[in-house]
């Protein structure tokens, strides 16, 4: 899988964000001030992650989402340890807002 920032035009990736957030005007929000990193695999999107700022020794993970046909192959996970290798020196934590549906995903990242 490559990795890549993305700079620009981020709101071409709403179909993969809002599968995570089905709220629209609250990703835009969040999206506008954060980084978002695609995975792309055969040239295909696969999967996505928003890191934001909580505050200065806070980093936030706010939307993960892998394409229904690409979930269970550690795309998500691999992309998760990529950020956090990025944010580590950044920020003292880095904190998950999610449901407690997708806590095991992060306990079997073991990040």
């Amino acid at each position: 899988m490559t990795i890549k920032k993305i700079n620009d035009d981020k709101s071409k990736y709403m179909y993969l964000l809002l599968d995570a957030d089905p709220d629209e005007d609250v990703v835009k929000k969040y999206l506008e001030n954060g980084d978002l990193y695609i995975g792309i695999v055969e040239n295909k999107v696969v999967c996505e992650i928003v890191v934001t700022q909580y505050d200065e020794k806070t980093c936030e993970v706010k939307n993960i989402a892998t394409l229904s046909e690409y979930r269970g192959k550690g795309y998500a996970k691999e992309l998760i340890k990529y950020v956090f290798e990025i944010y580590k020196t950044k920020y003292e934590k880095m904190i998950v807002g999610t449901t407690e549906n997708n806590i095991p995903f992060y306990v079997k990242a073991r990040i």
